[in-house]
C-alpha cells in the first residue's frame, strides 16, 4: 500500500487487518512531492515495488494532498493505470480532506478538491478490471453523523475518526485498516 500521513499513522492497524501487507507511507508525500524529511514520491515508491507485484496482488493508493491539482493527479493516475502489471488489482482510497485550519475559504477550496478528486477516481480507477474504490470519506461522514454531542468544530474535523479533518485518531486508524481490509476481501 502506498500513501502519505494517513496511511503512515494507520500502519499497525493495516498490518493487523491485512497480514503480510507492505505499507510504504511517508508524511506529506504526493506524486511529485517527497515525504517530509526526504524519501520518495508516490510515483518513485510505486516504481520501487512494481517488480514485486504479481497477478492477483492488490496495489492500494492513498493520496490526500489537496495542494496538488486534480489535473496533475490525473496525469499520474493515467501513468499508473497504463503501467500496472497485468492481473494486479488497484484499490484507491476516496479522500476525506474537508476541514482546513486556515479558515472558511481554505476549507471551501479543500472541499472542492475532495469532490473533484473523488469524481476523477470514480472515472479513472474502474479502467482496471480488478479494482476497488474505498470510500473513506463516507465512513468518516457516517461516523461523525452517528456520534452524538460533537461540537461544530469536532464535526468539521471529522471526529471521532479524525482529529483535524484529515488525520485519523487512534480509533480512526483501526477503522481505516478494517475498511480497507473489508473492501479487498471479497475480491481476493
Amino acid at each position: 500500500m502506498l500513501g502519505s500521513s494517513v496511511t503512515r499513522l494507520s500502519r499497525s492497524a493495516l498490518q493487523y487487518e491485512i497480514p503480510g501487507i507492505v505499507v510504504d507511507a511517508s508524511n506529506g508525500r504526493s506524486w511529485r512531492i517527497r515525504g517530509n524529511g526526504g524519501g520518495t514520491t508516490l510515483w518513485q515508491a510505486y516504481l520501487s515495488h512494481r517488480s514485486q507485484l504479481r497477478p492477483g496482488d492488490w496495489l492500494v493508493v492513498e493520496n490526500e494532498r489537496g495542494d496538488v491539482t486534480v489535473a496533475e493527479n490525473k496525469i499520474y493516475i493515467d501513468q499508473l493505470v497504463a503501467d500496472l502489471p497485468e492481473g494486479v488489482c488497484l484499490g484507491w482510497i476516496l479522500p476525506h480532506v474537508y476541514y482546513d485550519t486556515q479558515g472558511p475559504s481554505a476549507t471551501a477550496q479543500t472541499h472542492q478538491w475532495n469532490v473533484d478528486m473523488t469524481a476523477l477516481l470514480r472515472k479513472e480507477v474502474p479502467r482496471v478490471a480488478c479494482h476497488a474504490l474505498i470510500d473513506w470519506n463516507a465512513v468518516v461522514d457516517d461516523a461523525t453523523a452517528s456520534t452524538p454531542g460533537l461540537s461544530p468544530l469536532q464535526q468539521a474535523a471529522g471526529a471521532p475518526l479524525l482529529y483535524d479533518g484529515r488525520h485519523p485518531t487512534e480509533l480512526g486508524q483501526w477503522v481505516y485498516g478494517a475498511t480497507i481490509s473489508q473492501a479487498l476481501a471479497p475480491r481476493s
